[in-house]
């Protein structure tokens, strides 16, 4: 595979023994073919209605309309110029992606190592959680805990060097070791916070255009701000907070489904008094959760909502701690959705499985769900050589799934072998399934179409959702 030459041979890649890129100034991400479909909505495991015009930014005195992206499962949000198109949002192995390209048309992920001279790409990505190679990034408290660690294989004058570009910066009002790197294209900010390890990059398309973007880049880290309360913001002295993560408003779910209920807590030195959904409008009290064996320090209750639920209603979740006393005070606190959630009737069809053109059914589609008595369970990670099983777990309408991912490429198209496991009543539901995608830059210069089939191609793979349809089938 063809990689342009300059910004990825300054800034190198640090390789995770399982085979993952990970930060330190790359923008080719992940993995060799990877070219999933970005998924269609611009908030991964959020509420869409939060990916809309937010702000403007000024770039060489002009203001410049701009969108905003927040990921719930990175947990930030950042701001970009609306007419930079987005071509990869992308949930894989401990990992999202967030990229945008200055041109006219997008770009699917497996055609960035063709890039034209007048593209422009800047991306954000995040790795955390503990891989199966051992690496675990809630251990790291710094970026220079990650380039100073043997797992990441970095030659000695190598982390010499990178420790001697990392210094202090400002993000989000918060003093953070930054290693930056540079060269006359490119632009790399590598960060950690909260066990996760944030890198965002640029790569102009060339030098001319890279005055410019470099503006762009600069008022988008200005822009990006972490979106959910965390415990490392949590000091002995910080006054006792909980707080509801999930659902927070906005998310549709459907009656009978078991959902993930998350918080964040800070010195909470007693239990639940109560966990509640209130309905609105009021009618009735709301539904207790039983919460005789929830710990506040868990974070996380899994609940099944009931099958004869009002959907006629709004939801939020309300959380209450009993009373604790400190120097004479006593202390109890309380949270609720800053928004209501919406749960449909289970008798909701699922979504048509019909596929759009350029993506081809293959072994075991329509998918056929299957029941199991096993408890769930997802290890995440990369396992294999030739053709690498990626392994991630992600939150879909509010509902957890393990999800495993084979892809090879052959005959102009990329083959792709899914997993979808979830929980139910007794075990475990799951499907398997393969699909194919037309490498769309395969039409890029058929000059009898114009360029339409390539637009085609590519929309109709970006658009596709294939996680609605799962989930409406599970």
């Amino acid at each position: 595979m063809k990689t342009n030459k300059g910004f990825f041979g300054l800034f190198g890649i640090f390789l995770i023994l399982a085979g993952i890129f990970i930060i330190g100034g790359s923008t080719y991400l992940i993995l060799k073919k990877n070219s999933l479909p970005p998924p269609p909505s611009e908030n991964i495991g959020g509420d869409p209605a939060k990916s809309q015009n937010s702000s403007n930014i000024a770039n060489n005195n002009l203001t410049i309309e701009t969108k905003n992206y927040t990921s719930s499962i990175s947990e930030y949000s950042i701001n970009y110029p609306s007419s930079w198109p987005v071509v990869s949002k992308s949930e894989l192995v401990n990992y999202s992606d967030f990229k945008i390209k200055n041109s006219a048309s997008a770009v699917m992920p497996g055609d960035n190592s063709e890039m034209r001279n007048n593209d422009s790409i800047i991306s954000v990505s995040v790795s955390y959680g503990k891989l199966s190679n051992g690496i675990n990034y809630s251990n790291y408290s710094t970026i220079d805990d990650i380039i100073k660690d043997p797992k990441f294989g970095l030659p000695a004058p190598e982390v010499q060097n990178r420790l001697a570009k990392v210094s202090a910066m400002i993000i989000d009002g918060k003093n953070l070791q930054v290693l930056k790197m540079s060269n006359s294209t490119g632009e790399s900010f590598s960060f950690v916070y909260a066990g996760k390890a944030y890198s965002m990059n640029l790569m102009s398309g060339s030098q001319n255009q890279y005055n410019n973007d470099l503006k762009t880049f600069t008022d988008m880290i200005s822009s990006f701000k972490f979106t959910t309360p965390l415990v490392s913001d949590c000091l002995p002295t910080t006054a006792p907070w909980i707080k509801v993560l999930s659902p927070n408003g906005g998310e549709t779910y459907t009656a009978g489904q078991q959902i993930a209920i998350k918080w964040a807590s800070c010195n909470v030195k007693a239990g639940f008094e109560q966990i509640a959904v209130h309905g609105y409008p009021f009618s009735s009290g709301p539904i207790q959760i039983d919460v005789s064996n929830v710990s506040v320090s868990a974070g996380k209750l899994d609940w099944t909502i009931p099958s004869n639920i009002d959907t006629t209603k709004k939801y939020t979740i309300y959380l209450e701690t009993g009373m604790w006393q400190k120097n004479g005070n006593e202390y109890s606190v309380t949270d609720e959705s800053d928004n209501p959630f919406t749960i449909n009737s289970a008798n909701i069809s699922p979504i048509s499985t019909t596929l759009p053109e350029y993506i081809y059914g293959q072994e075991h589609w329509p998918p056929v769900i299957k029941d199991s008595s096993d408890k769930y369970s997802c290890v995440t990670g990369r396992v294999g050589m030739g053709v690498p099983v990626i392994t991630s777990e992600k939150i879909i309408n509010g509902k957890t799934y393990c999800v495993a991912i084979a892809d090879d490429g052959a005959m102009g198209k990329i083959y792709k072998t899914y997993t979808y496991t979830a929980s139910s009543r007794g075990g475990t539901k799951t499907t398997t399934f393969t699909l194919a995608y037309q490498e769309c830059g395969a039409f890029r210069d058929d000059s009898s179409t114009g360029g339409a089939v390539y637009d085609l191609c590519l929309k109709n793979q970006s658009s596709f959702n294939l996680d609605a349809i799962i989930d409406s089938l599970m």
